[in-house]
């Protein structure tokens, strides 16, 4: 990976909160454009199986998705439902995993503050659910969401790169 590989961070905000955030530079519209393919940003998601879409409108997606988890080292499939919408400065998603599991995240597209040369994009992930269960979902949070923005930087860099190659051709 190039384009001063990408730096990516993750914090626990409190015992439902995990934010994941990466930052590079690579254009903002690169960025958004690759958080509209709904489909191709799911199946980044180590986890992820099968997707379909169930229902879509003007402003939001609804895909039937399942992972494939391991619980106590048991393969487990879990089926759930997540709903799409893009926003002005990124992206929201709800999850509906039943069993009382929701989760709501919000991914945001903006200046590096740090670095002008960068865009950060961060996803923050909210977890409603039994107590008892909250280790656990969170750990699958934060464990694949590492992956999957790993997985999405190498994407978008490449992206870039191609871009500016074709941008330099004669």
């Amino acid at each position: 990976m190039t384009t001063a590989d990408p730096t990516i961070t993750q914090t626990q905000l409190d015992s439902d909160t995990v934010v994941t955030s990466i930052s590079f530079r690579v254009k903002k519209a690169i960025v958004k454009n690759q958080l509209q393919d709904f489909e191709s940003l799911i199946r980044i998601n180590p986890l992820v199986k099968s997707v379909v879409l169930q229902s879509d409108s003007n402003a939001s997606f609804t895909y039937r998705i399942v992972d494939q988890l391991k619980v106590f080292c048991v393969p487990l499939s879990q089926t759930y439902t997540a709903t799409f919408t893009m926003q002005d400065n990124g992206l929201s998603v709800l999850t509906d995993a039943g069993k009382w599991v929701r989760t709501s995240s919000e991914w945001v597209i903006e200046d590096d503050l740090l670095d002008p040369t960068k865009v950060r994009l961060s996803e923050t992930s909210k977890v409603k659910c039994p107590w008892i269960l909250r280790g656990y979902v969170i750990s699958q949070i934060k464990s694949s969401h590492l992956d999957l923005f790993g997985a999405l930087a190498r994407r978008l860099v490449g992206l870039e790169e191609s871009v500016r190659k074709e941008n330099s051709a004669p």
